[in-house]
């Protein structure tokens, strides 16, 4: 009699149990199978269990590897996979062009040193999720253009640059037959930063099949260049992450990637951005004047915008933004003397076109949320430079319920709740404990700054200044940090 306490789980609730390990160790499935023969038939039978596939690449590993493939896909049965592709910074793993071959009978062949990307290509259509992670963009593009091959592999005579990591014979006379690919998570990380090379010398972008069920993308390290645009059509939340001692991402690059997006909700980017060779003349306007034209780039759908880069106000003011709600910047050159007031104008402009019923009528816009600005230096008060565009946009943001500013943002906030300064702003006496009062002769909104306030984080604030804020806003939560 078995008394092993493991045999009495229910065999659902047990592959339940195993299902969730892969996320810790996508490999337990494999080293679980061997505690008993309880647990090797609930994994043999239990195809969910196998959907997390991890395998580190290189030429002396091409067999095991393939192997380890093999098996994750036979045993997932026609779950989908998510899979991961690594090689280590030391890897020597090849480079070499991938080249197709004419059609010998029914056969289409491919050449490569690596088999591994041909065993991944016959299972594509099953890949949910893919992550590359590699120490060169060439390695990224090798595997990228042999499990997901472009319809234009199938154009004779087309030839590719060498350089690109991926070239065609010319005899080429048969299209591949373009999978239904359910891919919808594309990770790519590089581990070591690309050389700086000359826009001249830069490789073209990687043309890859098509990819309709593609909503996530997050690039680590990488080019803007590297992907054609209509990979970037359906996504609806893109990560950027570049250290600093990356290439800057160039600004008209950025837009062209936006623009190509039909339904984007989330942008997040942290990377240097140059503003050296943009903004192209057909993306941003001329002037920052208002009303707005057709140069400024709309983003209908976009909902959280993140930004941790150099170059806000540049970045910001190409944009339109009609379904913003959730809006975070964080300064990297901040500490420039005009900072304070370039960021309240473009913030000016943000909310503005906002409003604008031009664009209200595309979404259905509710208005700014949640707002953190951080690393904008900001002079004192008493430097009104700044002060007046700032305490427009914090009473234009009429229903924004959570804000983390600098402190003396906080101080400003709480200076303009003030019953003296409501009054100064209606040009006569207001009733404070409304928290806007109506002018109807006048036809003018008197209103505390950020009405519908709940939650504060004030960045280093001194005592004086919580005090006075919670007196002023006593309905308002305010945290310290």
């Amino acid at each position: 009699m078995d008394t092993n306490v493991f045999t009495k789980i229910p065999p659902e609730l047990l592959s339940h149990i195993l299902e969730d390990t892969t996320l810790l160790d996508p490999d337990s499935p494999l080293l679980l199978s061997f505690v008993c023969r309880y647990f090797h038939r609930v994994i043999i039978a239990s195809p969910r269990v196998w959907r997390q596939l991890h395998i580190t690449v290189s030429e002396a590993t091409d067999a095991s590897a393939i192997r380890k493939a093999q098996l994750w896909f036979s045993r997932s049965g026609k779950c989908d996979i998510a899979l991961v592709l690594s090689g280590s910074t030391d890897n020597t793993l090849a480079e070499e062009p991938i080249q197709l071959l004419s059609r010998r009978g029914k056969a289409l062949t491919w050449e490569g040193r690596l088999e591994l990307p041909r065993v991944i290509r016959s299972e594509a259509e099953r890949l949910s999720s893919l992550t590359l992670r590699f120490p060169t963009e060439a390695q990224v593009r090798y595997f990228l253009t042999s499990i997901y091959p472009s319809a234009l592999y199938g154009h004779p005579g087309v030839h590719m640059d060498v350089d690109s990591t991926y070239s065609l014979l010319s005899d080429v006379d048969v299209a591949l037959p373009a999978p239904v690919n359910q891919l919808n998570v594309l990770n790519i990380d590089i581990l070591s930063p690309p050389p700086p090379r000359p826009l001249s010398h830069q490789n073209p972008p990687v043309d890859l099949a098509p990819l309709p069920h593609l909503v996530h993308m997050q690039l680590n390290n990488c080019t803007m260049a590297l992907l054609s645009l209509p990979l970037f059509a359906h996504l609806r939340y893109l990560v950027i992450h570049n250290p600093l001692r990356a290439q800057p991402v160039l600004l008209n690059e950025l837009l062209r990637v936006l623009g190509a997006t039909e339904g984007l909700r989330v942008l997040d980017l942290e990377a240097r951005i140059s503003v050296s060779l943009s903004p192209a003349p057909s993306l941003l306007p001329s002037s920052s004047d208002l009303p707005l034209n057709d140069e400024l780039l709309l983003l209908p759908h976009l909902t959280h915008l993140s930004l941790r880069a150099n170059n806000l106000p540049a970045a910001l003011d190409s944009m339109i933004l009609p379904s913003l709600h959730t809006l975070s910047i964080d300064d990297l050159d901040g500490n420039r003397p005009e900072a304070a007031w370039e960021t309240g104008e473009v913030m000016k402009k943000l909310l503005v076109r906002m409003d604008m019923p031009s664009f209200s009528k595309v979404v259905s816009a509710t208005g700014l949320r949640d707002l953190a600005v951080r690393g904008v230096s900001f002079p004192p008060l008493l430097v009104v430079h700044w002060v007046p565009v700032w305490e427009w946009c914090l009473r234009r943001m009429r229903v924004v319920k959570r804000v983390e500013v600098p402190w003396i943002i906080g101080d400003l906030m709480a200076a303009a709740s003030s019953p003296a300064s409501i009054a100064a702003e209606g040009g006569r006496d207001v009733n404070v404990d409304g928290m806007v009062e109506k002018d109807e002769e006048r036809g003018m909104e008197m209103e505390v700054p950020c009405a519908g306030l709940e939650e504060v984080l004030m960045l280093r604030c001194p005592a004086d200044v919580v005090r006075r804020f919670k007196m002023l806003r006593p309905g308002v939560e305010v945290l310290l940090g």
